[in-house]
């Protein structure tokens, strides 16, 4: 029951990191083609607004890397932090999450585990 409820965490962390990946390459497709939409659409769009709606998706983006790098990490029975700093380093950062190997737990005899 508890290694099904663990890659169920393990999957959020990496839905998390999808998400927000998919959100970064839809802000760089739509910065590459911005002039065109500018020019389009000038009549309707304040263009610094689009500049605060591109900021806000974008930290909602960071927010959600961050949060899956150390929800993943913790899952490994690594210190959530250790993930959040990896996470700073983007695709080098999740490497290093990906190769880091699971923290061994020792369960005790009422049953709970501890790390070792």
């Amino acid at each position: 029951m508890a290694e099904v409820e663990a890659r169920g965490r393990v999957g959020t962390a990496m839905l998390m990191m999808l998400v927000s990946a998919i959100l970064v390459v839809g802000i760089a497709l739509f910065l590459k083609n911005f002039e065109a939409f500018v020019n389009a659409v000038s009549f309707y769009v304040n263009v610094p607004v689009m500049y605060v709606i591109l900021g806000v998706v974008g930290l909602i983006a960071m927010s959600l890397w961050l949060g899956g790098c150390a929800l993943y990490a913790g899952e490994k029975g690594h210190s959530w932090s250790l993930g959040f700093v990896l996470g700073f380093l983007a695709i080098v950062g999740l490497l290093v999450l990906l190769v880091l190997p699971p923290k061994k737990r020792v369960h005790t005899e009422a049953g709970g585990s501890e790390d070792s």
